[in-house]
């Protein structure tokens, strides 16, 4: 695939500096044939491949939700069970699980490796837009400010999480604020 596609980049250059295309034709037709790959930590990968569908997308959300209701579930009878220290302690716990830790979760986990638990069990990862490559914890951190800003109201996360579904790149609202796409890992 990748040197059927350099083979084709190389004839539309050689048809451009032989004067048989304008410079308007030769920009359409490399954008076409940027279109039909993306490159995904370096290497071209077919576009219908490449990104992860709003079904997985949803999955990954899914898992990386239960985790995190799992925590609170079994933190609420410790927090409820009176006035001890213990108690007290768990309704702190349970505070930081609720407002904390799904935003910290997601910025650590997609910063440190592209991948939340989630993720990595549906078969996604998070990397740039524009090259496909890895990023750090800043971009990981304006991904999570973006979900944590659109879900000040109701409406734009929900449809921030629905966006996937007539998007050419599957990306989220936040995904699109913070340049980055979801991509198939296997």
């Amino acid at each position: 695939m990748d040197e059927e596609r350099d083979e084709a980049r190389a004839r539309l250059e050689q048809e451009y500096l032989a004067g048989s295309l304008s410079a308007e034709e030769y920009t359409q037709r490399r954008r076409e044939l940027h279109e039909q790959g993306v490159r995904v930590d370096g290497r071209e990968v077919e576009r219908e491949r490449a990104f992860a569908s709003w079904g997985r997308r949803a999955a990954g959300l899914a898992i990386d939700s239960a985790l995190l209701v799992v925590l609170v579930v079994v933190t609420i009878p410790v927090a409820l069970a009176g006035s001890s220290a213990l108690a007290d302690l768990a309704a702190a716990l349970l505070g930081f699980e609720i407002l904390v830790l799904p935003f910290a979760y997601q910025w650590l986990m997609i910063g440190a490796c592209g991948q939340t638990l989630g993720k990595m069990t549906v078969g996604v990862r998070v990397v740039r837009a524009s090259d496909g490559s890895r990023f750090g914890y800043l971009v990981s951190l304006g991904r999570v400010a973006s979900i944590w800003l659109l879900s000040i109201f109701t409406l734009p996360l929900l449809l921030a999480y629905l966006w996937p579904l007539w998007d050419a790149r599957n990306q989220t609202l936040y995904d699109k604020m913070a340049g980055t796409v979801v991509v198939r890992t296997g």
